[in-house]
């Protein structure tokens, strides 16, 4: 069943028990004490010859957390706005929110509306019009609003804790196109190693306001991930007598942030892809200067050296297998590595000339391949603002 409701002028779906919305896994969630959700999307709908009503919810982030611990926690939580600011739209700026869970008790909302003591993640960027233009030329009419989350335990004065209790999932559901996949946050364990204990509800160390993701004050994090997809493309199901087109889309960011009101820019790095088809063979992929949070997807990829990498036909095969990094190079300016999360969600639109358009999607957190560390920034009561080194934010600041 879906049901809809209106607020400040603009439509929204909320999604209830149904056939229409499937819903397909990620990887296993662990419980930690720190997650992130590295892709929250909102899109809307303009609605022609509705000056009441001028935009309907077209997709929509339903982000759950879990608590499993057996007592309350108190969790901290950030909205950000993982586009830059252009002219007349916000970009980068980010919200805060603290909220609390009993033992066993869940959290779920909708990233459009909020949940009674959280704003809604749409207020990073207000108004109606809400959101910026999409930037797919097809998609014209309709407007955006993309980023992340990040949530972590933290006592009564507002310090990091251990609370080895918490998970997340993120639905991404796509109201036109009857669908819905979700991927499981990424989870880090507070206190992982015998190197560095503390107990259920302690501070993790004596420095609050820096956590630090480094496998002994919390869980290490990733250098470079890796992926599964279907080759983008058309391609033909003589059985069925059915059109099948795979895309999906990328999304990508640094681990290491500072949420502090005194924050510069997001950092800036070459995001290398390396790329194989199924019978093993290696070759060259893309390579695209980002700064900060990235979202592409496979089929438009306007700034890279080889924008057809994860075609069906240049990969030979239907499906393949990519790795991607980060690095610097002089041709990204200010570009340095750093530790990276991310993504992926796939696409398949199913046509026929007698049952007509069909869609699914999945969803996925990026698997690591070589640990590394990363370090997150936030102001807290008391604690100084100062803005620290830009080597403090690499990959392997944090030894």
């Amino acid at each position: 069943m879906v049901r809809s409701l209106t607020r400040a002028g603009i439509i929204y779906a909320l999604v209830a028990t149904s056939p229409l919305f499937a819903l397909d896994g990620g990887s296993d969630p662990r419980p930690g004490s720190v997650l992130i959700f590295p892709a929250v999307e909102i899109k809307w709908r303009e609605i022609a010859n509705s000056p009441r009503m001028p935009y309907a919810v077209a997709m929509d982030t339903i982000v759950q957390i879990d608590n499993d611990g057996p007592g309350p926690v108190n969790l901290h939580m950030f909205y950000v706005n993982g586009d830059p600011p252009t002219v007349g739209e916000p970009g980068w700026n980010r919200r805060e929110c603290r909220v609390s869970l009993n033992g066993g008790q869940t959290l779920r909302f909708s990233a459009a509306l909020g949940n009674a003591v959280c704003e809604p993640f749409a207020n990073l960027d207000p108004g109606v019009p809400p959101g910026r233009l999409e930037r797919e030329p097809k998609l014209q009419g309709t407007r955006m609003l993309r980023g992340y989350i990040m949530v972590w335990a933290e006592n009564e004065i507002g310090r990091e804790i251990r609370w080895n209790y918490l998970s997340g999932q993120a639905t991404l559901v796509h109201y036109e196109a009857a669908t819905a996949a979700n991927y499981n946050a990424y989870s880090f364990a507070a206190c992982p190693s015998d190197a560095h204990e503390c107990a259920d509800g302690e501070e993790t160390d004596d420095a609050p306001g820096r956590i630090a993701l480094n496998g002994v004050e919390y869980s290490s994090v990733d250098k470079a991930l890796t992926f599964s997809f279907f080759g983008s493309g058309v391609s033909w199901s003589p059985h069925a007598a059915t059109s099948i087109v795979h895309d999906f889309e990328i999304t990508l960011m640094p681990v290491s942030n500072d949420l502090r009101a005194s924050a510069g820019e997001p950092m800036a790095a070459v995001m290398r892809y390396e790329v194989s088809n199924e019978n093993g063979d290696r070759f060259s992929g893309p390579q695209r200067c980002v700064h900060g949070w990235n979202q592409t997807y496979s089929t438009r990829f306007p700034d890279v050296l080889d924008p057809f990498a994860f075609a069906s036909y240049s990969l030979g095969t239907d499906t393949g297998r990519a790795w991607v990094s980060s690095a610097s190079t002089e041709w990204c300016v200010g570009s340095r590595p750093f530790a990276i999360a991310g993504v992926v969600a796939e696409l398949t639109v199913y046509s026929n000339a007698r049952t007509g358009k069909g869609f699914a999607t999945d969803a996925r957190t990026l698997q690591g391949t070589e640990p590394a560390s990363a370090l997150i920034r936030f102001d807290f009561p008391g604690g100084p603002t100062r803005i620290d080194p830009p080597d403090e934010f690499g990959p392997d600041a944090v030894e």
